[in-house]
């Protein structure tokens, strides 16, 4: 059985690129040297050695440390800073999240959110599909190595993500986070089998990355890719639900700007316990902060889709960066 998902030539160190056959996820064809049984039998050793590594990933996966309310914070503020242990606390992290169009454009974004206070970048493929994001991803990380790079793929569940991010992995590109829109919690029975099924596929991809969540996010269109209404009395319930399936549980207001009703953070806060909660928005008043303070463990600023050009906030990431 074939963990990476590819032939035995794709982990081979003498292997030919193949530019004109890229596969749809955007990884390109590789083809085995005419080299003699030699090769192929190193070929075949080397893909057990990384399929031998995807197991060992997958089964240290279940037993790291989950992070928790008090411990997200500090690793956050610790992975920023390049310190050797983290602080005794921190305030929440802020995350800027970037409508990926082209790599310089990403990289400016990525130099600006720093500056104003970002701890961490996620990177969104809102402009096109996902498969031209890879290349982009694989360059930020080349150029900044340590920065805490996380992705959307926009609209697409863990089920399909996770085994992208593992080829990633595998490949040598490491994504330290990725945040689905929609985590596919069911709010209207106990059984989670579309969690259950993305469940697998994490443990199945080799990724040991962070997990954000989407749980009952906005979705004004109710397009069906995204995440369904859930009354208010069930809220508490869902976000319980969700923290056996996610390292951090994303929610949202009901509009890009609008703060979500202080009611629903609070249940959801109580349901997920000492799972962090984040919050996704593309901006907030200084009174909304003060309304959520002590609610919410981590923000993601999103840029505004609804703009002709949507651009970094940085008064607002500074502002979240301040008020947190």
């Amino acid at each position: 059985d074939d963990l990476l998902g590819t032939d035995t030539c794709s982990t081979m160190s003498e292997v030919k690129v193949d530019e004109a056959n890229a596969d749809e996820d955007g990884f390109q064809g590789l083809s085995l040297p005419k080299s003699g049984a030699d090769d192929l039998l190193k070929a075949e050793a080397e893909t057990q050695a990384m399929n031998d590594i995807a197991n060992i990933m997958r089964r240290t996966q279940g037993v790291k440390e989950k992070l928790s309310t008090t411990t997200f914070a500090p690793r956050m503020a610790q992975w920023a800073s390049g310190a050797a242990a983290p602080p005794a606390t921190a305030p929440p992290p802020v995350f800027a999240a970037i409508n990926a169009k082209n790599k310089e454009q990403v990289i400016g974004h990525i130099e600006e959110a720093l500056a104003a206070g970002a701890c961490g970048i996620f990177l969104v493929n809102n402009n096109f599909d996902y498969p031209q994001l890879l290349p982009i991803v694989r360059s930020v990380r080349a150029q900044m190595p340590t920065v805490f790079l996380g992705v959307n793929f926009s609209m697409m569940s863990g089920s399909d993500s996770f085994p992208i991010l593992g080829r990633l992995a595998r490949e040598g590109v490491k994504v330290d986070a990725f945040w689905a829109d929609n985590a596919c919690m069911e709010h209207e029975m106990q059984a989670q089998p579309v969690a259950d099924n993305i469940k697998a596929a994490r443990d199945a991809a080799g990724w040991d990355g962070l997990y954000f969540g989407g749980v009952a996010v906005r979705n004004p269109k109710n397009n069906v890719k995204l995440c369904k209404a859930v009354p208010a009395e069930k809220l508490k319930d869902v976000a319980t639900s969700s923290v056996g399936y996610m390292d951090v549980v994303a929610t949202s207001g009901p509009e890009g700007a609008v703060a979500p009703d202080e009611s629903k953070v609070a249940n959801m806060r109580e349901g997920c316990g000492t799972t962090p909660l984040c919050l996704a928005t593309t901006g907030m008043t200084a009174e909304d902060l003060r309304a959520l303070k002590g609610q919410v463990d981590a923000f993601i600023l999103q840029m505004d889709d609804a703009q002709t050009t949507p651009e970094l906030d940085v008064d607002m990431l500074k502002l979240l960066v301040q008020g947190c």
